[in-house]
């Protein structure tokens, strides 16, 4: 990927609108809501804290937004895309993207193409659009860095929910049999009944009947994956010390709009 750009333009510290055509182009913008457009090219555009508005056309461009609600479209091509904290829209073209969103309720729109996205902490939307080829959702390694988000567009089969940062397994545990709670594990249960990943409510319950469970020592950390007929939760599961697999001991990190397997987990 071009990060080099052929020629470096500094924007101002106030609210400036700059457009510039096709090119290899670095543009910082030195603070203020600034509204940045470029043609196609391999640019590298950086941003300090603002509420920024960033246009790219197609090309292999780099966007490094700061804090503050950014709004990103970037253009076919194979892109980077880093934001701070804020509540960012993030939007891009087809090719096979990066996408690292910080801290704040994010919406990202992926395009065609394998995309990687990292969503920080918040509760982000996460769109994959319709392709057939792999994009990797990258999970924080708790609730708390992670946010609850909403994943759409995941195609079974071909995308991945990436839980490495998690554990240090290379495969969920099922739920069945005799199974005790062990810190970093992450188990995996599918249900056929409708429902059942739809609340934390009925997957406490469906987990609970899951399996016959010994419990850890209280404040074990662990993660539960719950499908059920259409749909699918990744909760993180805090041991309270008492019996069994309680409501109040599961936070939902994220749920995702189809059935996932065991093969749509990346670890």
């Amino acid at each position: 990927m071009q990060t080099v750009a052929q020629q470096t333009i500094n924007l101002t510290s106030a609210n400036d609108t700059y457009t510039i055509g096709a090119g290899n182009f670095q543009i910082n913008g030195l603070g203020g809501d600034d509204t940045i457009t470029t043609g196609s090219g391999s640019n590298l555009v950086v941003t300090r804290a603002g509420n920024d508005t960033i246009t790219t056309g197609g090309g292999a461009d780099v966007i490094q937004g700061g804090d503050g609600n950014n709004t990103v479209n970037a253009g076919d091509g194979t892109n980077a895309v880093t934001t701070g904290t804020g509540n960012d829209t993030l939007t891009t073209g087809s090719g096979n993207d990066v996408i690292v969103s910080g801290a704040g309720n994010d919406i990202i729109r992926s395009g065609a193409g394998a995309d990687l996205i990292t969503s920080g902490a918040g509760n982000d939307s996460i769109d994959l659009g319709v392709d057939s080829v792999l994009d990797r959702v990258i999970f924080a390694k708790s609730a708390a860095l992670n946010g609850n988000d909403v994943i759409t567009g995941f195609t079974t089969g071909i995308d991945k929910l990436d839980l490495n940062a998690m554990t240090s397994q290379h495969a969920a545990t099922l739920v069945q049999g005799n199974l005790t709670v062990h810190a970093g594990n992450v188990y995996f249960l599918a249900s056929g009944l409708s429902s059942a990943a739809d609340s934390a409510v009925a997957s406490a319950a469906l987990i609970e009947a899951g399996a016959h469970w010994t419990n850890g020592q209280a404040g074990t950390v662990a993660f539960f994956v719950v499908a059920d007929d259409n749909s699918s939760a990744v909760y993180q599961y805090i041991e309270a010390g008492g019996a069994g697999i309680t409501l109040g001991e599961l936070t939902l990190m994220g749920t995702v709009d189809h059935a996932v397997s065991t093969g749509d987990l990346a670890f």
